[in-house]
C-alpha cells in the first residue's frame, strides 16, 4: 500500500512517496545514557511512538500498552532518544519540532524548532542531540537548550531517515533514498561530518536501525518488507521478512527484536526471540507505529536510591541497580 503525505496536509504521514526528501532506536548509550551508542538495551519498558494518535505509549513484557505522553500536536511522532538524566526526546514530524518529555510523563515542552520533517534522533557521547532532517537532507547538532539548529551534515545524503551510534561512538545514518526507494544506503558520519558510504547495496528503503546485544546493526527495510543484517564489511542479508511496512525496531536485554509495522491494516509491534521464534501479533490496536526504544521504569523511583543512582543505573544495567538497592537495603538494616 502506498500512502501519500505533503506538508500542507492535514492530517499527513510520511510516506513512500515523500521519501525523496531515526536506543535506544533502540540501543541505550553506556556513555551518556541516551539512545545513541551500540549495547543493547538493559532497561525493562519498551517506548513506542503513536504516528496518528500523537502519543508516546509503554510496552509491558507481556504486550500491555500504557500512556506514557501526549505530544501538542495531535500527530507526528517518529523519532525517541534518552538524555543521560532520563528525559525522553521525540521528534514530531508533522510540527518541525522535537518535544521534550520528563521522566515520569506528565511534563512535555516544545524543546526544538524550525526543523524540516525531523526524524530520526540520536544523543552522541557528549550529550548533544543529532536530528536526520528529512527534506532539507542534512543532519543537525541541536544545542542544549534546543535554542540553536547547527547543520552538521549538509551534502550526500539522499532523504536521512535514521541515526545510531555503534559502540566505539561512530555514528550511522540511513539514506532512504528516493522514491520509489531502490537507492537506499547506510553511511557512516566521521566526526567531521564527512559521509562515508557503509551499505550502498542490498538496502530499497531503509529507515531504523539498532545494534543488537552482539553489536550487529540491523535496519528496517520498508520498501522491501523486511528486516535486514549488515556485517561488518556492509554486506547486507535478508533477517525477517513478510513485514508489510516495518519501521521501529530495537532489542530489550534478552536480544529479543521488536519491530513496529506501521501499516494501518496491520498497527502492531511484531517481536522475534534471540531464538528466532517470531510473534507477529505482541502488540496489535496502534495508530500508525513508528519508533521503538527502550528506557527506564515508569515512574522512576525515588525511594530505594538517589535519583542520580536510579536513572543511571537502570538505564545501563537493571540487574546492577537492583543489586546497589540491595546492598543499600542490607546496609540500613546493619
Amino acid at each position: 500500500m502506498k500512502l501519500t503525505t505533503s506538508k500542507t496536509s492535514a492530517n499527513p504521514l510520511p510516506s513512500r512517496a515523500l521519501m525523496g526528501s531515526m536506543a535506544i532506536v533502540g540501543s541505550i548509550s553506556v556513555l551518556s545514557a541516551s539512545v545513541s551508542l551500540c549495547s543493547a538495551a538493559s532497561a525493562g519498558v519498551l517506548y513506542q511512538a503513536d504516528y496518528y494518535s500523537g502519543t508516546i505509549n509503554t510496552i509491558s513484557a507481556t504486550g500491555a500498552v500504557k500512556l506514557f505522553a501526549t505530544l501538542p500536536s495531535t500527530n507526528g511522532p517518529i523519532g525517541l532518544a534518552f538524555d543521560k538524566d532520563g528525559y525522553l526526546y521525540a521528534s514530531d514530524y508533522n510540527a518541525d519540532s522535537i518535544n521534550k518529555i520528563s521522566p515520569d510523563g506528565k511534563t512535555v515542552t516544545v524543546f526544538a524548532t524550525g526543523l524540516n520533517r525531523p526524524y530520526g534522533i540520536a544523543f552522541d557521547k557528549d550529550g548533544t542531540l543529532l536530528e536526520a532532517d528529512k527534506l532539507s537532507n542534512k543532519i543537525n547538532r541541536i544545542s542544549a537548550d534546543g535554542a540553536t539548529v547547527t547543520p552538521f551534515v549538509t551534502t550526500g545524503l539522499n532523504a536521512p531517515a535514521w541515526l545510531t551510534f555503534d559502540k566505539d561512538g561512530t555514528l550511522y545514518e540511513s539514506d532512504h533514498g528516493s522514491y520509489p526507494s531502490s537507492d537506499g544506503k547506510i553511511n557512516k558520519i566521521s566526526s567531521t561530518g564527512s559521509v562515508i558510504p557503509f551499505a550502498t547495496t542490498g538496502l530499497l528503503g531503509p529507515f531504523a536501525m539498532a545494534f543488537d546485544k552482539n553489536g550487529t546493526l540491523f535496519v528496517t527495510d520498508e520498501d522491501a518488507g523486511a528486516v535486514k543484517k549488515i556485517d561488518t564489511d556492509g554486506n547486507v542479508t535478508v533477517f525477517a521478512d513478510n513485514f508489510t511496512t516495518p519501521f521501529g525496531i530495537a532489542f530489550d536485554d534478552s536480544n529479543n527484536m521488536f519491530v513496529t509495522d506501521y501499516d494501518p491494516a496491520v498497527n502492531s509491534i511484531v517481536k522475534i526471540s534471540s531464538t528466532g521464534v517470531r510473534t507477529d501479533n505482541f502488540v496489535t490496536g496502534l495508530n500508525r507505529p513508528f519508533g521503538l526504544i527502550f528506557g527506564p521504569d515508569v515512574p522512576l523511583s525515588s525511594t530505594a536510591v538517589p535519583e542520580p543512582f536510579t536513572i543511571v543505573g537502570t538505564l545501563i544495567g537493571g540487574t546492577a541497580a537492583l543489586r546497589m538497592r540491595k546492598k543499600l537495603k542490607d546496609s540500613n538494616k546493619a
